[in-house]
């Protein structure tokens, strides 16, 4: 009875022997056209499923760094946005300008009392007190529906800083 390293030898053997007549076998032309036209599309296939699965890594990896990058842009403008408020909450405030009262002389006659702009002056130094901001002003007037002294278009920051400006002036 044979033991198990004979039965492995022969068998080695055998599989050694058909490799070798395989080996020697020649084919013909017409065979060597269709084994070469197999393996070119047997290789291109593997090129398609190779590229495909390029195609999905490279796709992926520009998902995750734009991802990151976004990511990057909203750390750093909320990081920006944490900075001014801290530096606006943590500046000392600013002593409030003493205004000198404006005194009228004895001969002048008293403002009108339903003057529409002296009303709009006082309501803007008012804001203004409470530290609103020239644009923050113009947008509280443009949500009130409160028209401008032309009656026409919307407040600006320009125009209310202006009209401060004059009212300063007198």
């Amino acid at each position: 009875m044979p033991d198990a390293t004979e039965i492995i030898e022969r068998s080695e053997r055998l599989e050694r022997a058909e490799r070798s007549e395989r080996a020697e076998r020649s084919m013909g032309p017409a065979d060597e056209a269709l084994a070469r036209q197999a393996l070119e599309t047997m290789a291109g296939q593997y090129l398609a499923q190779v590229m495909e699965r390029q195609s999905d890594y490279f796709e992926t990896f520009l998902r995750d760094e734009l991802d990151h990058l976004v990511n990057r842009v909203v750390e750093r403008v909320v990081e920006q946005m944490v900075e001014r408020l801290t530096e606006r909450f943590e500046r000392p405030e600013r002593p409030e300008r003493s205004r000198p009262v404006a005194s009228l002389p004895p001969s002048s006659p008293p403002p009108a009392r339903h003057d529409p702009k002296a009303a709009l002056l006082s309501r803007l130094r008012t804001m203004q007190g409470e530290g609103l901001s020239l644009q923050k002003i113009a947008d509280r007037l443009n949500n009130e529906g409160v028209p401008t002294l032309s009656g026409k278009g919307r407040w600006q920051k320009g125009t209310i800083g202006h009209l401060l400006a004059q009212a300063e002036d007198r």
